[in-house]
């Protein structure tokens, strides 16, 4: 059986080391499901185009941002090192590597999932995107706020000014109501095929740990308080896969 190869996680740290990127835990929580080990390589968020555009790693036709994190390095003797930025693209690496627990979606469910939960995140993932800055170096801050603006044509602050918190919550509470139902439904639980995680069940969580880790708390706890959602979120702790870094 051939080795397997060192794997980098790229990805901005908070100003304290803390991860706190949805995109970044979702895939940690994957190389930990997996067992597979990693170092973790900080980028300041001004940096990530110039660490990237040089390697064999492909922009994204996206001129605010060819390149996002986490980027995930594969280092094995003898090859050329491997670049990775898209999920699904890493997912299957991951499978091929260690083939079990097998993390792509391939149940109905899994596949159905994304239209389930999704809408029902977003609002809180909006609702938590102005915290951001506060968790970030300073440098990383300025970065941050100047893609966004880039992206969006007005600032962040403008941004979320149009988004009252309230009103989130408002449109959240239905969706959340529905994706706890169909939690619920067609699935012994605590996860959505079952007893064991999938990627699916991990993008729920970062999501739900991103939205906690920016400090949105009201949010969080709005979610917290639909049973079958948190049970999701405390079994894939309890499991050390979503609190071990």
């Amino acid at each position: 059986m051939a080795s397997l190869p060192s794997i980098i996680v790229y990805d901005t740290a908070g100003h304290d080391g803390r991860i706190w990127s949805h995109h970044t835990l979702r895939i940690l929580y994957v190389l930990h499901r997996k067992g597979l080990t990693y170092t973790i390589e900080p980028v300041e968020y001004p940096d990530i185009e110039a660490t990237f555009a040089p390697t064999s790693l492909p922009a994204k036709a996206d001129p605010v941002e060819p390149y996002e994190l986490p980027v995930l390095r594969f280092q094995a003797q003898g090859t050329e090192d491997l670049y990775l930025m898209d999920p699904p693209g890493i997912i299957a690496k991951l499978d091929e590597l260690v083939p079990e627990p097998r993390l792509s979606a391939t149940s109905p469910r899994a596949a159905e999932a994304r239209a389930i939960f999704f809408p029902a995140l977003a609002p809180l993932l909006q609702a938590a995107v102005g915290h951001v800055p506060s968790v970030l170096s300073d440098r990383s801050r300025q970065g941050f706020l100047a893609k966004r603006k880039a992206r969006w044509g007005k600032t962040l602050d403008e941004w979320v000014a149009e988004r009252p918190l309230e009103n989130q919550l408002k449109t959240a509470e239905p969706r959340l109501l529905q994706l706890e139902e169909w939690l619920e439904q067609g699935s012994e639980g605590p996860f959505i095929d079952g007893h064991e995680p999938g990627y699916a069940d991990m993008t729920i969580v970062s999501i739900l740990e991103f939205v906690r880790l920016v400090g949105e708390t009201e949010a969080f706890n709005v979610a917290m308080r639909h049973k079958a959602i948190a049970r999701l979120y405390d079994a894939l702790s309890e499991k050390n896969v979503a609190n071990s870094f």
